[in-house]
């Protein structure tokens, strides 16, 4: 990989993004809609004792859009089998609980070849997005395993089956992903590589400016600023007279409300912040119709990024199916970056045994759809 590249990949699979791409503005749209009656409702009314009433009453519906979106509801056994065959070689997953760095207890699962139980072999951290879970693992579950590395997904603090109440896309995720890099270097991984989509992707960069012992990251749809794309989205909102007093009114009470209750000033998220102390290789994707989390936001992080990189960008929308392609040019770059050993050869008529992702579910049309895909993710 070269120091610096960007390369746009097409797919032409219409089942790709049928059931992440299907949603892919309910974020957008659900920020927006929150958003009008507390920035516009108070036109209608006269004086500044109105507008203030007018704002108070509908600031809490936008903060929890931001901070308290709904929580995915899954079973363990949507993960798949915990024991399977794929390509002559025995793979196992372990779920496991352990307590972050907040005292809450946070739900994980450990894919690993059954061979290398008491070996030390490397371990890619699959983070997902903020209304979704660990589910969204299973999607990049051949591309890692087939390169001889291990998989952890594990649901951040207040969403799937992990403690909690709150998020903070990022904020004290990083805390969350603290915990699990220390649980898997406790367990003698031989090495760590992070991969997350959209807030997971967020935490990534926000982890790995903090610690020079990750070797490699893939990066999808991560967000340059939290404040940018709030206000971006206000733009976007379907309302011919936005006025600026109303805009940074709503945004100061926003702001106060969710550092009281989190801790975290959503005027100081930005992942972009420190991205020129990163210095490990990593590979960013995006949609080319990303609406929620537009492209420029991810360009904006690549160009800063101080480590080899590049940049992959893929038709869809935020929650779209990324192209195998894309998943195998990822993982190969997660091999350079940790030398795992070498897996047994993979004959392309292998049959797989025990182990079906989103995708091929959907190809074949089987079974419903992955709840992971019916939330935007950010």
């Amino acid at each position: 990989m070269s120091h610096s590249g960007s390369s746009r990949i097409s797919s032409s699979s219409s089942s790709s993004s049928s059931a992440r791409g299907s949603n892919q503005n309910t974020g957008e749209q659900r920020l927006a809609r929150q958003s009008k009656p507390l920035l516009f409702g108070p036109l209608a009314f006269a004086g500044p004792g109105a507008l203030c009433r007018r704002v108070a009453s509908s600031y809490s519906e936008l903060v929890n859009t931001i901070i308290r979106p709904p929580r995915l509801n899954y079973k363990v056994s949507d993960l798949g089998p915990n024991s399977f065959i794929w390509s002559k070689c025995r793979f196992q997953r372990s779920d496991f609980s352990l307590t972050g760095a907040r005292g809450q207890q946070l739900s994980g699962s450990w894919w690993r070849p059954a061979s290398s139980f008491g070996s030390p072999r490397p371990c890619v951290v699959y983070m997902h997005g903020n209304t979704s879970c660990r589910l969204e693992a299973v999607d990049v579950l051949k591309p890692v395993l087939g390169q001889g590395m291990s998989l952890l997904a594990f649901d951040f603090a207040g969403c799937g089956h992990s403690d909690g109440d709150v998020i903070t896309l990022g904020y004290l995720e990083k805390q969350d992903l603290g915990a699990v890099v220390a649980y898997l270097r406790a367990n003698g991984v031989s090495s760590i590589a992070l991969w997350g989509r959209s807030m997971g992707a967020a935490t990534a960069l926000l982890y790995g400016s903090r610690d020079s012992g990750i070797k490699a990251m893939i990066l999808d749809s991560p967000f340059a600023s939290l404040e940018q794309l709030m206000r971006e989205v206000i733009d976007r909102a379907q309302v011919r007279f936005k006025p600026h007093f109303a805009v940074n009114a709503a945004l100061r009470l926003v702001r106060a409300t969710i550092r009281r209750k989190t801790g975290m000033d959503i005027m100081r998220l930005r992942p972009a912040e420190n991205v020129s102390d990163c210095t490990m290789p990593a590979v960013f994707l995006v949609g080319s119709e990303d609406t929620f989390i537009p492209p420029h936001h991810t360009e904006a992080i690549f160009k800063q990024y101080a480590g080899e990189k590049r940049l992959i960008t893929v038709d869809g929308g935020h929650n779209s199916m990324r192209p195998v392609f894309a998943m195998e040019a990822a993982a190969a770059v997660l091999k350079r970056s940790l030398n795992p050993p070498q897996p047994p050869p993979s004959p392309r008529d292998a049959e797989d045994v025990g182990l079906k992702t989103h995708q091929r579910q959907q190809q074949q049309g089987q079974g419903k759809p992955q709840p992971a895909a019916q939330f935007t993710s950010l």
